[in-house]
């Protein structure tokens, strides 16, 4: 009869289905186990020890997560691990089958008595001082006798109790013969999507007597151990491994606390760690949870492996086939052939781990992984390629030569476009009073919008791809914070929407038209000065002075820029409706002009009397 038979009854419905899940999913590990007594680990949001010991006709269960701890019931993870036992043919007894499941001891807290360690005997663990009474009024505190000089007997005498008590807490030193090994999970990696970086446990084994290694079992050495370690390089992969760990086991502290049996490697931390466990010589992955060979691993020191995309057309009109490969070089592998792949990290092949270039586009890679290859019907074919070319990522693109397209590079020139907000919008601005910005591009006459999740600009009539340049805009972002924009975070399908306050506009355009941008405000257009001309004739008593600023297409003449300068104004309207900006060397140079001569149609006239200041002002 099943393990579990009779044993049902004891944990909820709804924990026996999580329990059940965790099984189907390979979350148990058996660490040790036989006929009487079994040590697991599950894996869930963390790691938690299970423990089950058969007592004639009940199981006595414990496990080291919150739920058990708190609640003293029968948790998802032993339901689990009863599932893996009952598999596996473990805790048998003596044949009868169990008709009882009672809690049973802490595993953590048992090993930590095991060890000699009592928390509540630790004096480290207390307050120094309590002046609190139970019913928590505050009394004062007793005044202090005079400190008594201890003797040097006493002294002593403390010291050598103190240090007899540390002696007894410190955990056992590092057996002679023992070896670390680092073993890759795998499938462990894989069930977890690679949220969290490559799932890397610890095992280790021991010299026999004839010289044979021992069967790797898992390994959680003390952090004081990891520092009695005899090869530098444990002792340094595993001091970076001590800040992967999420948390310490609940019943120890300090350099007692145990690692935990698994680590998750980023790829920051991945860059240096991975080749530093592999020149060891004991690094291993294996493929699944069950107890199979550890098959060993060597860091591959060669370039990335690129991802790459292939369309092939197919035979006699038949569709487009897209694949996916890696290469390096002239070698190529498909898809089909790593054991692991990491996002932007790490592909694990053969018997080695090499770095993995995906540009972003790691989703290809798990659906090509998944059903091998898209096909594609032969006259879809433009419609594939502006699919292709308008996804946020891409990797680069082998095409055959029917569909091959010309791919440019184009300096963006950046847009703006400034409006005050709607009436129904005000309720979503910090200030209601706040304008709104747009940032686009202008691609060789193509507006792309700033929140257009696309790599390139796929022109078909033209049969060309024009490449975005990712730098650039993140440039032109980064100047609209510097002169005062800022993204409006209330409205997160508006992801390209900016905010600005009013007062910071004039110094915002000028700023911006300065570094080149087209700039639009309340539907004006401001434009950024160009060439200043200026000339001066003569009469017998007289002097005339002309000039112009070149706005593009169109000009300023010198009445309307002094205008616009006694008003105070920086900008000045031209005679299309759009704004130009004053030039500031102009504003410093001729700012004196607006109090002297006389304002013509379209020139200044002064009198003979300021020929001097005219002649100084014009030679400077």
């Amino acid at each position: 009869m099943p393990l579990t038979t009779n044993l049902w009854e004891y944990v909820d419905a709804d924990v026996r289905e999580r329990g059940r899940r965790y099984f189907q999913h390979g979350a148990v590990r058996i660490a040790d186990g036989d006929e009487e007594f079994v040590q697991a680990v599950v894996t869930g949001t963390h790691e938690y020890e299970v423990e089950l010991q058969r007592e004639e006709g009940a199981v006595a269960a414990s496990c080291t997560c919150p739920y058990y701890a708190d609640n003293v019931r029968m948790c998802k993870h032993i339901w689990a691990t009863l599932l893996a036992c009952e598999a596996r043919g473990l805790l048998t007894g003596d044949g009868r089958d169990p008709s009882l499941l009672q809690p049973g001891e802490d595993p953590a807290f048992e090993r930590a008595h095991a060890e000699g360690e009592d928390m509540f005997d630790d004096r480290r663990a207390w307050p120094a001082l309590f002046a609190q009474s139970s019913r928590g009024v505050q009394y004062p505190a007793r005044p202090q006798k005079a400190k008594r000089t201890a003797t040097w007997k006493h002294c002593l005498s403390t010291l050598r109790r103190a240090l007899g008590e540390e002696a007894q807490q410190r955990p056992e030193p590092w057996p002679p013969g023992r070896e670390i090994l680092y073993v890759v999970d795998a499938q462990r990696t894989l069930l977890d999507g690679g949220r969290h970086g490559l799932a890397m446990e610890l095992f280790q084994r021991d010299r026999k007597r004839n010289g044979r290694w021992s069967k790797p079992r898992p390994a959680r050495p003390s952090f004081e151990q990891v520092s009695q370690l005899p090869d530098a390089a444990d002792r340094q992969v595993l001091t970076a491994l001590e800040g992967t760990d999420q948390y310490y086991n609940k019943w120890s502290y300090g350099d007692h606390a145990a690692m935990q049996g698994r680590h998750w490697i980023h790829r920051a931390l991945g860059e240096w760690l991975l080749p530093a466990m592999c020149r060891t010589g004991r690094c291993y992955w294996r493929p699944d949870n069950v107890e199979t060979e550890l098959l060993p691993l060597q860091w591959d020191e060669g370039e990335p492996w690129d991802f790459r995309l292939k369309v092939s057309p197919g035979q006699w009109g038949g569709p487009y086939v897209i694949t996916g490969y890696l290469q390096r070089g002239e070698q190529t592998m498909p898809l089909s052939e790593p054991h692991l792949l990491l996002a932007d990290a790490w592909v694990l092949y053969e018997d080695r781990v090499a770095r993995l270039r995906d540009f972003d586009s790691f989703p290809w890679i798990s659906l090509l992984r998944d059903q091998a290859s898209v096909s594609v019907p032969a006259k879809e074919a433009p419609t594939l390629l502006a699919e292709l070319f308008n996804m946020p990522q891409s990797p680069p693109l082998d095409l055959p030569d029917e569909l091959k397209v010309e791919q440019v590079s184009v300096a963006p020139r950046p847009q703006l476009r400034v409006h005050p907000p709607k009436e129904d919008d005000r309720m979503w601005l910090p200030y209601p009073e706040w304008l709104r910005g747009t940032l686009s591009f202008d691609y060789d006459g193509v507006i792309v919008s700033q929140d257009r999740k696309s790599r390139a600009i796929y022109q078909a009539e033209r049969r060309r791809v024009i490449l975005r340049d990712a730098p650039a805009e993140q440039a032109a972002l980064a100047l609209l914070t510097q002169v005062g924009f800022r993204q409006n975070r209330q409205r997160r399908e508006d992801d390209g929407e900016l905010l600005l306050a009013p007062r910071n506009l004039p110094r915002a355009v000028r700023t911006l038209l300065q570094a080149g941008w087209r700039v639009e405000a309340e539907g004006k257009l401001y434009r950024q000065p160009g060439a200043f001309r200026i000339e001066v004739s003569s009469g017998i008593d007289w002097f005339e002075l002309r000039g112009a600023v070149e706005f593009g297409d169109t000009v300023a003449k010198l009445p309307d820029l002094l205008a616009a300068l006694k008003r105070g104004d920086t900008m000045v309207q031209l005679g299309d409706g759009s704004f130009g900006l004053l030039p500031e060397e102009w504003l410093k140079k001729y700012g004196l002009l607006v109090g002297l001569g006389n304002q013509q149609e379209d020139h200044l006239r002064f009198s003979k009397t300021q020929v001097g200041l005219l002649d100084a002002m014009l030679a400077s």
